[in-house]
């Protein structure tokens, strides 16, 4: 977002633009989604809001001070930075830290805040592949080299997010591996043979864990369960489509309404689609493409 020059610090306007516009409407979607089941489960409706607001300003002051340090300087910070993602990790197998919710044991509880030690690991991985990528620019076409050493790395994460079990974040981990040895230039041989060891591993992960197997049938068909395993998509897909060209109105959704579950969290898109309509997601994914 920021470039140093020798003279001042050059603001990308477009791409500032779209990430405070995109937390904005974070916001307030959040608020308009998750007041009445705050108010619910919480006894107050700003539970949630509450929450979103205090990281929200705390990332934008991370993003302030980031902007007036070298991010060379962040070379510096790739290993401890991997060295406290995996300590992290493996913490949370540890009974007392690890906390267990909806059978995954994926966060840490350390004093008032709960972490997701993952999410930590995705920023670390991202800074050790480009560090390592830019340092080893001679060496990328080899395997033992070029790419074996970061494969080990990439193995120590899924290894330890996997069996949380987080199938979703080790599976991101690993396409950003492809994506940035692509884009650092390794031989398509290599790429086609990873790619080919990835497709049965994901299979099996898919196939071995049964309640994986069944979200993807009930994705590609919600309606042989609507009860059970479809009833989340379907209420989504009502949502989604109710809102039509521009919405019900802000506020106005009603599968928010305790029919689709987690609606200010993993399912959130489908309120913006009832309350914004067509419009509104337009210019949602607009402004995501716009900042990649």
């Amino acid at each position: 977002m920021f470039r140093l020059n020798k003279d001042n610090i050059h603001i990308d306007y477009i791409l500032l633009g779209c990430a405070l516009a995109l937390t904005t409407i974070g916001f307030i979607m959040v608020f308009s989604a998750s007041a009445v089941v705050a108010q619910q489960r919480m006894g107050n409706s700003l539970f949630f809001i509450k929450r979103q607001l205090l990281f929200g300003i705390f990332g934008i002051l991370v993003m302030f001070i980031l902007s007036k340090i070298d991010y060379r300087l962040l070379r510096n910070l790739t290993y401890p930075m991997l060295f406290i993602s995996i300590l992290l990790l493996a913490l949370t197998y540890v009974p007392g830290l690890g906390i267990r919710v909806g059978g995954a044991r994926r966060w840490l509880h350390i004093g008032p805040f709960t972490l997701q030690p993952s999410e930590f690991a995705k920023l670390s991985f991202i800074l050790y592949l480009a560090y390592y990528f830019s340092k080893k620019k001679g060496t990328i076409r080899e395997f033992k080299k070029g790419i074996l050493p970061v494969l080990i790395i990439a193995g120590i994460l899924v290894a330890l997010i996997y069996p949380q079990p987080d199938f979703g974040n080790a599976a991101f981990l690993c396409l950003m591996l492809i994506t940035f040895l692509f884009i650092a230039g390794a031989r398509l041989l290599h790429l086609a043979l990873l790619g080919s060891l990835a497709i049965p591993v994901t299979l099996y992960a898919i196939f071995h864990a049964g309640y994986r197997h069944k979200r993807i049938l009930s994705f590609l068909n919600p309606w042989k369960d609507p009860q059970h395993g479809g009833f989340q998509i379907i209420q989504s897909l009502l949502s989604l489509g109710s809102g039509q060209l521009f919405g019900r109105g802000l506020g106005n959704g009603q599968q928010k309404l305790f029919f689709l579950p987690a609606p200010h969290t993993d399912f959130i898109f489908s309120v913006i689609g009832e309350e914004l309509g067509f419009v509104g997601v337009s210019i949602l994914i607009i402004l995501f493409m716009l900042l990649l």
